[in-house]
């Protein structure tokens, strides 16, 4: 082997430490840098050429750069409702919509996700995190898969939130002992019940129950009705001077001789022993408030908890499923990437879904700036999945994945590469003193 060739060698080495020098510096430096991911060097011999029993050839070294990217970051706890770590394989699916040549998408752990003056989520290297935009049932849309049907996550996209009426339950109990005079028909109990429309206006509804005279001891009559009386069973107005009140304008319940429900007749049907609800759409298919309010609304009221035992009357519980108007007041992310905006009147309405971007060669991403990879020939196609799905991870909320740097394992690769380019640099120097002797040969 010639001199020349071991100083070739001893720079090439010099190259290498030098370059495993850089990303332990990058590493170091990015011990704080949130979803940062760690690169290491590894090397490779180089052979110029064939060696013999008595030419040996001069070779070398080569360093390439390799990412952890797979590589699990300690999940830290924040205080930010829209700070949001990844347990397990995936990516959140971003793009800088303020570039032009930015290429959508491209690919982050870091989620440190703010909302703009837009209400757009946009992660604090200026990223706008994408998802699914869910249907009125909390559904994705059919053809999840295509990335293209993606958007920006919008937290103001319903400003405000009514929800409409559509079902009351109950439990109450009728006094088995209420007397009954047939001259005076008048209602033994009422509670009012208050329900809304499409607009979120609050609306009076009067439950109201009569118990039928003997020998009927366990039928009583009942009914519900707007605050000018009339009924939400039929439309019709209740005639509370007739004795027994009109069977076809309120509903009669039978109950058993334990007290419990055993049958409900409609206004002017049979007894059905089937049915469990009254249902309340003013014997028109839809309650018409009068406002401009959707016609179409009916209420379910669940009476299947109604008793009838020897005690006052006593309701333990009347609940409905509608709210007036509220204003948005946070947001709050499911593990399975499900953004419910919660509005102040305590509904939580599900308006997107965040997917997780995985790939068949997940370390063989290119690393770019700003803490963002983009696929390659080497990564495969993304796939796209829902959290908790498939190969994907969970998304936890108030969290942020710290680097996977390890200072410890830093410092010790710093002391070994320090050592090995001093040890380049006295091949370089004896090789050079080698020259020497043999140039000052007379």
């Amino acid at each position: 082997m010639s001199l020349f060739g071991s100083l070739s060698t001893g720079v090439m080495a010099l190259n290498a430490q030098s370059q495993a020098m850089t990303t332990i510096s990058n590493n170091i430096a990015n011990t704080q840098t949130t979803g940062y991911k760690r690169s290491t060097v590894a090397f490779s011999n180089l052979v110029t050429g064939l060696s013999t029993e008595s030419v040996l050839l001069p070779g070398g070294v080569r360093g390439t750069e390799v990412s952890e990217i797979t590589k699990q970051g300690l999940l830290e706890q924040t205080a930010a409702d829209t700070d949001l770590g990844i347990l397990g394989r995936g990516f959140f699916i971003v793009s800088d919509r303020q570039a032009s040549d930015q290429t959508f998408p491209v690919y982050t752990r870091a989620g440190q996700f703010r909302e703009d003056e837009d209400g757009i989520l946009v992660n604090s290297q200026g990223f706008t995190l994408y998802g699914w935009r869910l249907d009125a049932d909390g559904n994705i849309p059919n053809n999840f898969d295509d990335i293209n049907i993606l958007e920006p996550i919008d937290t103001n996209l319903i400003p405000g939130f009514a929800a409409p009426t559509s079902s009351i339950s109950g439990a109450i109990n009728f006094n088995a002992g209420q007397v009954v005079d047939p001259t005076v028909n008048i209602p033994h109990f009422s509670r009012i019940i208050t329900v809304y429309d499409s607009f979120g206006t609050s609306h009076t509804a009067n439950l109201v129950v009569t118990k039928a005279a003997a020998p009927a001891t366990n039928e009583w009559y009942v009914d519900v009705t707007r605050a000018d009386g009339t009924s939400l069973i039929t439309g019709n107005s209740v005639d509370y001077s007739a004795t027994p009140p009109d069977a076809n304008n309120s509903a009669t319940l039978t109950f058993d001789a334990q007290g419990n429900l055993a049958s409900i007749a409609p206004p002017g049907g049979a007894a059905d022993p089937l049915l469990s609800t009254l249902t309340l759409d003013a014997g028109a298919g839809g309650i018409d408030w009068g406002n401009g309010s959707d016609t179409s609304q009916t209420i379910t009221f669940d009476v299947s908890r109604f008793t009838q035992l020897n005690a006052p009357y006593l309701t333990t519980e009347v609940t409905q499923n509608g709210a007036a108007f509220g204003e948005r007041q946070t947001i709050d992310i499911m593990p399975d990437g499900t953004v419910n905006v919660i509005f102040t009147n305590g509904e939580i309405v599900p308006l997107y879904k965040i997917p997780l971007a995985d790939f068949p060669n997940s370390d063989q991403l290119t690393v770019s700036s700003l803490n963002v990879f983009r696929p390659n020939s080497a990564t495969g196609e993304p796939l796209i999945r829902e959290p908790l799905t498939s190969s994907a991870g969970q998304i936890f909320q108030k969290s942020l994945e710290r680097a996977n740097v390890d200072i410890a394992q830093e410092f010790s690769a710093l002391i070994v590469t320090q050592r090995a380019y001093s040890a380049g640099t006295k091949v370089i120097n004896t090789t050079d003193q080698m020259l020497q002797e043999l140039m000052q040969i007379r």
